[in-house]
């Protein structure tokens, strides 16, 4: 399939089946070996721009980044589960072209949960494989060297839903726009402070924090409902076991060992929970850390 460079790659949008608009973006190579990125928790199809072009570029890579219903350019759907996606990620792979070609799944941090789903749900005649980064686990796991800004979120989201619904948009979605970009900038400045050393010299990169501040603002572009139920998902069981997840299905996770969003505690259990893994983790690496600095060794199982 041809694709025109001159389009506004970064805001496409496709019709889905039941009617819904699927917004997502490309990066790198538009004939590579085709990956779709699912953004982490209060994240958007922007969030693959932290990869660099040039990255994707030399290792002949296509990254196809969406948007979860509700956030930044999808519609919201209405009782939607984490098993839900995968409908539309087959969707989108036939829209762009990919037919007859196998393609990756790519999950970071929250869009962990998500990518197992595709794992557990598409064939393996079209998907190569599923490659999680810093993915969160389900809910009844170990969550030991967790920060405690996290377990909080979890433990109100699941046992307090209209609670976590109030919290995300009094705190983040009425802030969410432009206008209060510097609103934004003390806010990540104040939140990078208790992130582990590794992930604090990768927000030292001016262009990493805009990036950040950028995929954050888009995802509550509809409002905080999208993402607000989103977060709610991760609490509730997620519709399929990993142990069930087919072993004709490649899994590889990387997490980093100093990783305080998602503990690497969590993602041993998961790693040891799935019937065919593989999985490195680094002993240096942080949360956000590892994907930036280890890109070229993640996309290995694309090869």
């Amino acid at each position: 399939m041809n694709i025109n460079r001159n389009k506004d790659l970064n805001s496409q949008i496709m019709k889905l089946s039941d009617g819904r608009r699927f917004g997502y973006a490309e990066y790198g190579d538009l004939n590579g070996k085709p990956v779709f990125y699912i953004h982490g928790n209060l994240g958007s199809r922007l969030e693959a721009a932290f990869v660099e072009e040039e990255k994707l570029t030399d290792l002949e890579v296509r990254l196809i980044c969406i948007d979860r219903p509700g956030m930044g350019i999808s519609d919201y759907q209405p009782d939607r589960k984490i098993l839900d996606l995968p409908n539309d990620i087959l969707e989108l792979a036939n829209h762009v072209g990919l037919t007859k070609k196998q393609f990756s799944i790519l999950g970071g941090s929250g869009g962990g949960p998500y990518a197992l789903a595709c794992a557990f749900r598409i064939p393996s005649e079209r998907l190569k494989s599923c490659i999680i980064v810093s993915g969160l686990g389900p809910y009844e796991l170990d969550k030991t060297g967790m920060n405690s800004r996290g377990k909080n979120q979890l433990i109100i989201a699941r046992h307090f839903p209209w609670v976590y619904r109030f919290l995300i948009w009094f705190m983040m979605g009425r802030k969410a726009t432009a206008e209060n970009r510097k609103w934004w900038e003390k806010n990540f400045q104040k939140l990078n402070k208790d992130l582990p050393l590794p992930d604090q010299e990768v927000v030292l990169n001016p262009s990493i924090v805009d990036r950040m501040i950028e995929k954050t603002i888009e995802a509550f572009k509809q409002g905080s409902k999208g993402p607000a139920h989103d977060f709610i998902l991760y609490t509730k069981p997620w519709g399929f076991k990993l142990e069930n997840i087919p072993k004709e299905t490649n899994v590889f996770i990387f997490h980093g060992e100093q990783d305080v969003n998602v503990p690497v505690s969590m993602a041993r259990t998961i790693s040891q929970q799935l019937p065919n893994c593989n999985s490195k983790f680094y002993p240096n690496e942080g949360h956000l850390s590892v994907l930036v600095n280890n890109f070229p060794e993640i996309c290995n199982p694309l090869f």
